[in-house]
Order: structure tokens, then sequence, then C-alpha cells
């Protein structure tokens, strides 16, 4: 354990870089603290503190938790849907969009 803790450093914000994340519309969203996420083996998804996720028990059970619904033909309703992650020292923030965000740099 000591030779893990010997490579740790705090993790301090960078107020010189500022981002929005804008959804124009989203179909849901949930916040969670770090501390009770049960992300799990079955969840695939690409990116680091932000993510875009492929598969997830969120997105498995969104049909039933929201008014949205793929038809027959494969297409979805009111549109294909993505789940972003944003992942924070103490929360976790998941996005489900038929839009993509639009990320604009603020700060420099």
């Amino acid at each position: 354990m000591d030779d893990i803790l010997a490579k740790c450093c705090p993790i301090e914000p960078d107020k010189t870089a500022l981002f929005e994340i804008y959804f124009e519309n989203y179909i849901t969203y949930r916040v969670t603290s770090e501390s009770y996420a049960a992300g799990g083996p079955e969840e695939i998804s690409s990116g680091g503190y932000l993510a875009i996720v492929e598969k997830s028990k969120y997105l498995d059970h969104l049909e039933e938790i929201a008014g949205v619904f793929q038809l027959d033909d494969g297409t979805f309703f009111p549109g294909e849907w993505k789940q972003y992650g944003v992942y924070t020292q103490n929360h976790i923030i998941e996005i489900i969009s038929h839009c993509p965000p639009v990320v604009t740099k603020i700060k420099q």
C-alpha cells in the first residue's frame, strides 16, 4: 500500500480550463454519489471522466422508466438515444439523450 500511496498526488481543479457541456434536450438524467455507484462488468463504455456508455443497466431499463421506445423496424422514438457519463470526484452524472451535447470551452 505504501508503494501505491507514494505515487499518488492530489486532484486539483484547473481553473484555467472551464468547459460548458450543454444538452439541448435529454430524456433522463441522474446524479449518484460516487460512494453508491453500482457499475458492473456488464457495462461497456468508452472514455474516461467523460464517457459514452454503450451498455448499462440504466439503458436496459430506459423504456420502463421513460416514455421512449424502439420500434419493430429498429428506429427509436423520439430519436436514437445514447448514454453519456460524467465521472467526478464525488458524483456520477448519467445523461440519456437523443441529442449529442454541445461542448464549449468558456475559459482558457
